[in-house]
């Protein structure tokens, strides 16, 4: 227990009585009702004083001295380590461990990518028995996890030289991934899975049959030259100078449609003559021609057709 001050005594004690000199009265009596003035205010500083000593002593007793750390080279017990004289942040020496939420040492290894998340923190890759790894992208590249704890919502986005890809999960509940797209990954191969693209956003291609554009969203846009050096006739007289083809060509599509598809005709070299097409299914049209001039032989022509591949 800690020792206490005590209070300053009350000097009305030595007042003159009545029958004393009374000069010497009125100067005794003034100098000590001054000293009980001062006495009370000193009283009063001792009383707080004291109040604060009770505190500390009552603080001191609840600390547990194994729990103090003492400046290094003191001497006390539990000196400081090497952290004592770091920063909190910057540079070389900051506080932050080594391989603290990721950063800097080895890294943290996912095994599996549908765990929720406890904390937010950089990971450096899969390990060798990982599971559920975002999709297309190769699962040995680093990333980064973001978690939410008052609500249980944590997002990882997954990176590699292919792109990048979100995953978000509230609990244990995993929602389809968000891939990112940039100039590596926008042309491509086009996939989905239920109607949500897994692919590149467009596809060009070509074979003998023509060339293709195929789009993220369903779009399909199949091409034939006129380089290609496809010709049509238009022999048979319908009536007076108007002739038709005298037997249908095939236009077989580069990539086959999901349904029938719109295709158009384009006659290369004169204006007096109409190319037309049907088109029966989802892999071919028919090829034709009708000419307001007399007949035509060996029409150049160039095709087209719109449609979807899902």
């Amino acid at each position: 227990m800690a020792t206490l001050i005590n209070p300053v005594p009350d000097f009305r004690q030595y007042n003159f009585q009545v029958g004393d000199t009374t000069e010497v009265v009125t100067k005794q009596n003034g100098q000590n009702s001054a000293l009980e003035k001062l006495g009370r205010d000193i009283n009063t500083t001792v009383d707080s004083i004291n109040k604060d000593v009770q505190d500390i002593d009552s603080y001191r007793q609840g600390i547990d001295p194994a729990n103090i750390v003492h400046a290094p080279g003191s001497g006390l017990a539990n000196e400081a380590g090497e952290a004592y004289s770091r920063g909190v942040v910057g540079g070389s020496g900051d506080l932050m461990a080594g391989g603290a939420y990721g950063l800097g040492g080895s890294g943290i290894l996912l095994e599996n990518f549908n765990s929720p998340a406890e904390k937010s923190y950089f990971y450096a890759g899969a390990g060798l028995s990982s599971s559920n790894e975002p999709t297309p992208l190769a699962p040995f590249w680093p990333g980064v996890v973001v978690h939410r704890a008052s609500s249980n919502k944590s997002s990882i986005l997954a990176l590699s030289n292919d792109g990048m890809t979100l995953r978000t999960m509230e609990g244990l509940t995993v929602y389809p991934d968000q891939r990112m797209y940039s100039n590596r990954n926008i042309l491509g191969t086009v996939s989905q899975s239920s109607g949500l693209p897994t692919g590149a956003i467009i596809e060009r291609g070509s074979n003998s049959d023509g060339d293709y554009t195929k789009y993220a969203d369903g779009t399909l846009v199949c091409r034939l030259s006129s380089s290609a050096g496809r010709t049509i006739d238009a022999t048979i007289q319908v009536d007076g100078n108007t002739y038709r083809s005298n037997s249908a060509t095939a236009w077989n599509y580069p990539l086959p449609f999901f349904s029938e598809p719109v295709c158009h005709v384009q006659i290369r070299l004169d204006l007096d003559i109409l190319g037309v097409a049907k088109a029966p299914n989802n892999s071919s049209c028919i090829i034709g021609a009708i000419s307001f001039s007399g007949k035509k032989t060996g029409q150049t022509y160039s095709a087209i057709a719109f449609g979807y591949w899902y």
